[in-house]
Parts: structure tokens; C-alpha cells; sequence
């Protein structure tokens, strides 16, 4: 670490394809956290000659364990990956060099391949469900899903993948106590009410263990449950700068998406219909969700009436055993997910924007970061805070980039958050 002077600097310590170094012929890492991926993923690209003959004397098929470790500026910033390469992105050859672009993930996603899910699960929680999916079927031992307390469902596996059944619980398992009374009354709308919608990433640690996260999007967008920081924001560098503050400098940023309403309209995202035709009594009913709490002032004033209608059978009978009626929205769970889950989803990015900072391994996807991005003015070596920019953002995604050499290593940060959250 002591030879760590700026903050873009980093040492790798090994780089390891089955059980070979070659942190002497790679040139570029990039490794992603999203918190729609249910996997972490990267890319490694290896520089070979026919004089090294790394690939072909080793026999390498680009589905071989790998791993590495690296040690980043400042304190507390150390990264390890272990999983294994995922096949053969591209390869170039110019005169006797050739570049290798390959893939790598976790074990948890290769040993979702092999892996179908036939069990009932009845009456079973949504967390109760993805840990059967990633402890007893992918094998992973490192979970944290506290966050994700849903009411309890039915789901037959169906001869599915663990990911495809982790998936299908996300949109649609309903939190314990926002579950809504979805009766309505025939041919007349009523509001559903509730909040679902949950999400289930990986995310890399300084031990090697990679670790699944867990919790309900209301939870993520009111400020998580995870880790914040702090302190980051657009300063001018200069040489009486700490190596501490210069590593929480924002080199550059982008934000590509401010407020775009006509998608939140096409998807119904702030407003809807739901027509719920009972599959068991025959009685056509509709409901409408307007999802106030997510919406700005003036977006109250545009958004008047529905701008999607969504059709789903209401088939509550399905799972009763016995010859009792079953109790409404038990067995199917479809008025009070359908309609919120598709809110909760499409009303969460509705700013959005990149953000990157020197190599920062602490940070992880689902974290909150506050930033302060100012108007630089000439002369003024503060500038003036950014009203629209500046404030606390979810991180959806965080990509690690690590260049040969260790001189050139920074970390690109993926923000999200609502329109209605920003700071005023």
C-alpha cells in the first residue's frame, strides 16, 4: 500500500484462470453490481503472443475457475473476486499478438443452469423462497435478505430455474402490511392500494465471499437499509488537496434522464387501470391505482386520468384444498401486485444519471451516496450548489475498471432516484 501515492492508483495482487497467474499479460478488468442482476459479471481482456502461448498451452476452454484480488487507495479499499470464466467474448489477432475479451461470473449463476425447481411452495414467504433458491439450490452461502418481508404465496415451481422463480417472486410477492382489500365493485373503479415490488442482487465483499442483498423497493428509495456515504461532489482539484478528499472528488458526470414523464404515462406507472375479470364467479370488475405519494405537483396537474389498462384473470380458487371459499387475494395475489409492482418499477428511475470517482471498492450496488455537484463559477473555487443534481441517490449499479499497470483504476457509479425525492 505504500506505494500507493494518488488515488487513481491500485496494486493487483494476483490474477488467478485456474489457478495460473497471469496478472502479467492481462491489460483491462471491468467488473458490474447491478441491482437487477442476480450475478455479479465482468470482462477480463489478455494480451498472448505465439512466443507466450498462454491460452493454447494451458489448454484454456474460457470456462475455467477464476479470480483475483486488488488493493485500492486509502484505507479499507480492497477488493477479491472468485468465480469462473463464461466463454469467449472476442478474440483479435494482429501479427503475433492476440487480444482475448472474456467473460467471468459467479458460481451461484453456473450452478442456476443445472438446477429445476419442481417443489410447491405453499403459504411460504417471499424470503422464505429466494433462500431456498440461492442456499439450497445455487449453493451460496453468504445472504442477506431482512429486507424482503412479504406476505405469504403460492407458487408452484413448475419445473423452473432458481433465478426464473427468484424473479417471479420479485414482481410479484406484496409486502406483509401493505397488502390492499382488492375487492372493488363491479363494472366501477376503485383505487387498489399497497406497495409491492422487491429486489434480490450480488455484490462483491473484501473477503471473496460474494453476498446476495435483499429488500422491497419502498425500503431502497426511501434510503435503504445498506451502507451510505457521503461527502462526494464535483470539487477543483489542486495539489493541497488530501489523498481522503481527492478520492471523494466526482471526475465527471452525466445524467441522461430528468423527469420524463410521456414514459411514466406510456407505462402506467403513476396511473392505471386494472381490469381483474374473476375467473371463478364471472363477475368483471375494474380498479384503478394512482400512485399520489410517488408523484410531483405538477405532475398531479398532467396526469388526470388513466394511461394504461392492464387485463388480468382473477383465479383465487385455484389452491384450495377444500371445498371452503378461499379468502380474497390469498391464493392469487394479482390486485395487489399487478398494478403496484409495475408502478413501484417504472416510477423509480425517473432521474437517473453516471456519475465516476477514483477506484472505490467499499461502494456496492444498493448503497445510498449523497453528493453535492456544484455550478462552477471562474473565480470561485467552491461554485454554487446544483439544486437539481445535488442530494442522496440510490446506486443501481457500480462498475469497477482496473488497467494494466495499476496507475489507471477508477469506478463508474449508476444513480437513480425520484423526482419527488429530490432536494428542495
Amino acid at each position: 500500500m505504500s506505494d500507493i501515492l494518488r488515488p487513481q492508483q491500485f496494486q493487483v495482487q494476483n490474477v488467478m484462470i485456474d489457478d495460473k497467474d497471469v496478472s502479467g499479460i492481462y491489460s483491462y478488468i471491468e467488473i458490474f453490481e447491478n441491482i437487477y442482476m442476480t450475478a455479479v459479471t465482468g470482462s477480463i481482456t489478455i494480451l498472448d503472443t505465439d512466443g507466450g502461448g498462454f491460452i493454447e498451452k494451458n489448454d484454456i476452454e474460457f470456462n475455467e475457475d477464476f479470480s483475483f484480488s486488488v488493493n485500492g487507495s486509502g484505507e479499507d479499499n480492497d477488493m477479491k473476486f472468485n468465480g469462473v470464466l463464461n466463454g469467449l467474448r472476442s478474440e483479435t489477432t494482429k501479427d503475433s499478438k492476440r487480444m482475448y475479451v472474456i467473460d467471468f461470473t459467479t458460481k451461484e449463476l453456473r450452478n442456476n443452469e443445472q438446477e429445476f425447481i419442481n417443489k410447491k411452495f405453499d403459504n411460504e414467504t417471499p424470503e422464505d423462497i429466494i433462500s431456498y433458491c440461492l442456499r439450497d439450490r445455487c449453493k451460496a452461502q453468504n445472504l442477506d435478505l431482512s429486507g424482503i418481508t412479504g406476505k405469504p404465496m403460492q407458487l408452484v415451481g413448475s419445473r423452473r430455474k432458481p433465478f426464473y422463480i427468484i424473479k417471479h417472486v420479485l414482481t410479484h410477492g406484496v409486502m406483509q402490511s401493505e397488502a390492499g382489500d382488492g375487492q372493488g365493485q363491479q363494472k366501477k373503479g376503485k383505487q387498489l392500494k399497497g406497495e409491492t415490488g422487491f429486489l434480490c442482487w450480488q455484490v462483491m465483499s473484501d473477503t471473496g465471499e460474494n453476498e446476495y442483498r435483499g429488500t422491497s423497493l419502498k425500503t431502497l428509495t426511501q434510503g435503504g437499509s445498506f451502507e451510505n456515504h457521503s461527502g462526494y461532489g464535483n470539487k477543483l482539484a489542486n495539489k493541497s488537496m488530501s489523498m481522503e478528499d481527492m478520492r471523494t472528488n466526482i471526475i465527471d458526470f452525466n445524467f441522461q434522464t430528468m423527469g420524463d414523464v410521456q414514459s411514466k404515462m406510456k407505462s402506467g406507472a403513476l396511473h392505471s387501470k386494472i381490469i381483474s375479470f374473476d375467473m371463478d364467479t364471472g363477475l368483471y370488475k375494474e380498479f384503478e391505482h394512482r400512485a399520489e405519494d410517488q408523484m410531483t405537483d405538477k405532475q398531479k396537474k398532467i396526469i388526470t386520468k388513466p394511461t394504461r389498462v392492464m387485463f388480468v384473470p382473477y383465479v383465487n380458487e385455484g389452491f384450495q384444498r377444500d371445498c371452503s371459499r378461499g379468502q380474497a387475494n390469498n391464493n392469487d395475489q394479482s390486485r395487489d401486485y399487478a398494478a403496484q409492482n409495475n408502478s413501484s418499477q417504472n416510477s423509480f428511475n425517473d432521474q437517473s444519471g453516471t456519475i465516476t470517482i477514483y477506484n472505490t471498492y467499499k461502494i456496492h450496488a444498493g448503497d445510498t451516496i449523497d453528493v453535492q455537484m456544484n455550478k462552477v463559477k471562474s473565480g470561485d473555487s467552491d461554485g454554487m450548489k446544483h439544486k437539481k443534481h445535488s442530494g442522496r441517490y440510490v446506486i443501481k449499479q457500480v462498475c469497477h475498471v482496473l488497467n494494466q499497470g495499476g496507475e489507471e483504476g477508477y469506478t463508474q457509479l449508476t444513480l437513480l432516484r425520484s423526482t419527488n425525492s429530490e432536494e428542495q
